[in-house]
């Protein structure tokens, strides 16, 4: 299960390893094996890769150490199981929510896959993070589908406002199938409505700043008429 701030995503050193977090000491090892050979620095010596690939590959490969560190010594992955528990029930998690569940908008190189909260912000997870958890993405006409290639079984989003959390349940066994938005999408509509709002709010106050300029220039308002802000000239 992976955790997500309020900007970015936290892999557990289970999700490094690429392991279930019920999984025995000689699985763990034998993934953390696995994955110095897929992330050693040295794989790319002698090879022209651009510096960005390079330290990418240097940045997984110490992970991958340091989730060994923890991971293969019994007392302090005792340790880390509890500090993971207690992070999960401080998530004021408000719902499960399905992954055919989530709403779709495609913006050409990335899917953007929202839900809406409450409060009236959204939660969401894109494209790329999902493929970074181990899932592959397939387009087709306005569907789209996700198969499940890790061990990953669901992530808390955060909403883009309040303190509620949503857990994402990710069923393993099955692909889930996603219904593209059209392009007048509801969340677009309910951005259009807050600016349209505010505009009309902006323009009620812009016509009583008037009214005030007006009266504090030498302007008085009718006694039968304050409700309704009619001038009149202070020497009729």
């Amino acid at each position: 299960m992976l955790l997500a701030g309020k900007t970015s995503i936290q892999k557990t050193h289970y999700d490094i390893l690429s392991v279930k977090e019920d999984s025995v000491h000689d699985e763990i090892r034998a993934s953390y094996r696995a994955a110095v050979l897929d992330t050693h620095p040295d794989k790319l010596q002698g090879r022209f890769e651009v510096l960005e690939h390079y330290q990418n590959l240097q940045e997984r490969f110490l992970q991958v150490q340091k989730a060994w560190e923890i991971l293969g010594d019994p007392k302090s992955r005792a340790i880390y199981d509890n500090e993971l528990q207690a992070l999960r029930q401080d998530s004021e998690i408000a719902d499960d929510v399905k992954m055919e569940e989530m709403t779709v908008e495609d913006y050409g190189d990335v899917v953007e896959l929202f839900y809406h909260c409450r409060c009236g912000d959204y939660f969401s997870i894109n494209s790329v993070e999902l493929t970074e958890m181990g899932f592959s993405f397939k387009g087709q006409g306005r569907k789209n589908s996700w198969t499940n290639d890790s061990t990953l079984a669901s992530v808390v989003l955060p909403c883009g406002s309040c303190s509620l959390k949503i857990r994402l349940v990710i069923d393993t066994s099955d692909s889930a199938q996603l219904t593209e938005e059209p392009i007048w999408t509801t969340r677009a509509i309910s951005l259009y409505v807050t600016k349209l709002v505010s505009f009309i709010y902006f323009v009620i106050n812009v016509e009583h700043i008037y009214h005030v300029i007006l009266v504090l220039g030498g302007c008085r308002l009718m006694p039968s008429c304050v409700s309704k802000w009619v001038p009149m000239p202070l020497y009729a």
